[in-house]
């Protein structure tokens, strides 16, 4: 099993995008809670939210330099700890916005393969017989 993943997530609330990130991540985390944890770092208006991202200095402390011209909401990255407060030092990765945390969704939701360690080397994965539909049964139903 993998260790659980924390996501951070900045924006401001009337912000659709920043909800549209929020919620599926949320919903991934009440599925997978042992997998993956939200923390939610919501301002009350779009110049807050800008102040404290771009004023404030926090994407330019991170080291991936996306996050440096990032300026939209949402911001999301991973982190060692889940903090109440953002802290830059603890940034592991820089995930990107809204569109770049649905593909982290749909990746994280994605079966492994055997190139990522999921299945063992030469193994793959198929349906197995299981006694219905093989046109053994003893009623004059179709399949």
């Amino acid at each position: 099993m993998s260790a659980q993943q924390i996501l951070h997530v900045a924006g401001w609330s009337n912000c659709g995008f920043y909800k549209r990130a929020t919620s599926v991540l949320t919903s991934l985390s009440l599925l997978f809670p042992t997998r993956l944890k939200v923390v939610q770092h919501e301002h009350a208006s779009r110049d807050e939210f800008r102040s404290w991202l771009i004023d404030g200095g926090f994407r330019s402390e991170l080291l991936d330099s996306r996050a440096h011209t990032h300026t939209s909401s949402p911001f999301v990255w991973t982190a060692k700890r889940a903090t109440a407060k953002p802290l830059s030092k603890d940034v592991v990765d820089f995930v990107g916005g809204c569109d770049d945390t649905l593909d982290f969704c749909r990746k994280f939701c994605t079966p492994a393969d055997e190139k990522d360690g999921g299945l063992e080397e030469g193994k793959i994965a198929k349906m197995m017989e299981d006694g219905f539909g093989t046109g053994d049964a003893d009623h004059g139903y179709d399949y």
